[in-house]
C-alpha cells in the first residue's frame, strides 16, 4: 500500500498486517475445529444415550453416555470462550483486527460463530 505524503510515495510494511491476519485466522481455523470436534463428540454421546436408555432403560445421572455428552459441550464451550477472550486481547492491540471481528458490549470482539457456540454450550449446560 502507498501513501503521498508531500507528493512522495511512502510505502508501509504490510508483512505484519498479513502476519496478524494469519494468525487470526489460524486460532479460528483451530478453535473452530475443536468446536467441531466436541459437536461430534456431543452427538455420539447422544446416541449412545438413546441406545442406553432403550435397552436399560432409566438409570443415574452421571452414567457413560451422559459424561460423554457433558464432555462435549464442555469442549466446544471452552473453544468458543477461548476464541472470544484470545481475540479481544488482540483487537485491543491491533486496530486492524477489531476490523474483522464483531464487537459485544465494547469488550469483547470476536468471530459471530464462537459468540453462537459458547451461548449453544451454555444453554446446554443449563
Amino acid at each position: 500500500m502507498a501513501k503521498t505524503f508531500d507528493g512522495t510515495a511512502v510505502f508501509n510494511d504490510s508483512t505484519t498486517l498479513a502476519r496478524s491476519l494469519r494468525t487470526v485466522s489460524t486460532l479460528r481455523l483451530v478453535l473452530g475445529l475443536t468446536a467441531l470436534l466436541g459437536a461430534i463428540i456431543f452427538l455420539e454421546g447422544t446416541s449412545w444415550d438413546i441406545q442406553w436408555h432403550s435397552y436399560i432403560g432409566r438409570d443415574r445421572t452421571l452414567i457413560p453416555p451422559h459424561l460423554m455428552m457433558l464432555s462435549g459441550v464442555t469442549l466446544s464451550g471452552i473453544s468458543g470462550l477461548l476464541t472470544v477472550l484470545i481475540e479481544s486481547w488482540w483487537a485491543r492491540r491491533n486496530t486492524i483486527i477489531a476490523r474483522y471481528s464483531s464487537g459485544f458490549a465494547e469488550i469483547f470482539s470476536g468471530p459471530l460463530g464462537a459468540y453462537i457456540v459458547g451461548f449453544t454450550a451454555l444453554t446446554a449446560a443449563v
